[in-house]
């Protein structure tokens, strides 16, 4: 009687223990999951970059100097695309590429020619991948700049398109021909479509659902735009992207740092676009490259 006494307080007290200890397990992987999520850095992946009309493709030299300084150093291709879609390029370094910044650019870089940036955007990338590998980027354009990533978002195969994780563009004018003051006979505000704002909207669903997108929109005064283009073009682009991307932010700028052509050197901007892109989880920012 006393050995199965025994024999029960020596089972009771092993199930006590692997309760104990499975308990202690569960907690600890979750204080490490926990832990360990605080310091992953967001993945590391090239910057391709678009100026807009009638920029060279020196344009970013400066916003990737700035930026370089807070993320750390990276090679930079520069790939300009020839009318006849031949692609010139320079680099930093001529081999071991690892997430550097891309310029493309185009010859012809006129307002007229936006509608085949498009193409040429494509030749540029097939260029940009014999150069370096990578399998996602990150993109940014200013002005027209990000209508050409538009366009070819919506006009470029999916196996290709899908491969832009995130897309921030800077005083984009997605309404054209909105002027900066918009007044009816009345002389009441109205805000009319383009045609090439009403071919954007038509064809939103060829843009991956996967992509973030951000919008950035300076206002030098009070629902003026950016001296250049008006705030409401800007902000047509939520009638492309919300609600067919993964996400849709708007930012607005203000001040005279807030002006179309100062909007890449605006340093809160800068600040804006390093987190987004670059910052940990915890909100940290990395001082040096990942090579």
């Amino acid at each position: 009687m006393k050995l199965r006494k025994h024999k029960l307080t020596i089972i009771v007290t092993l199930v006590l223990l692997l309760i104990i200890s499975v308990s202690s397990f569960l907690l600890i992987t979750k204080a490490f999951s926990k832990s360990d999520k605080k310091i992953v850095i967001k993945k590391d992946m090239p910057l391709i970059l678009i100026p807009g009309t009638s920029a060279t493709e020196d344009r970013f030299d400066d916003f990737i100097t700035q930026m370089a300084a807070k993320v750390g150093d990276k090679d930079v291709i520069k790939l300009k695309v020839q009318p006849d879609g031949t692609v010139e390029w320079n680099a930093t370094q001529n081999h071991k590429l690892v997430n550097p910044f891309i310029v493309i650019s185009f010859a012809d870089s006129s307002e007229e020619t936006v509608g085949k940036q498009a193409k040429w955007v494509q030749l540029a990338l097939k260029k940009a991948h014999t150069l370096c590998a990578f399998d996602t980027y990150n993109a940014i354009g200013h002005s027209n700049g990000g209508l050409a990533w538009t366009i070819y978002l919506e006009q470029a195969p999916r196996q290709y398109t899908q491969k832009m994780q995130k897309l921030i563009t800077l005083g984009t004018p997605f309404d054209t021909q909105l002027p900066l003051e918009k007044k009816t006979s009345s002389g009441g505000e109205t805000i009319v479509e383009t045609d090439i704002l009403q071919k954007l909207v038509a064809a939103k669903r060829k843009i991956p659902k996967s992509l973030n997108m951000i919008s950035i929109a300076g206002e030098i005064e009070n629902n003026s735009g950016d001296g250049v283009v008006p705030l409401e073009s800007v902000s047509a682009s939520k009638k492309i992207f919300d609600g067919q991307v993964a996400s849709f932010t708007q930012k607005n700028f203000y001040g005279a740092d807030a002006q179309h052509s100062e909007l890449i050197g605006n340093p809160d901007v800068m600040n804006y676009i390093i987190h987004e892109l670059y910052a940990a989880i915890d909100g940290t920012i990395p001082t040096k490259s990942a090579k």
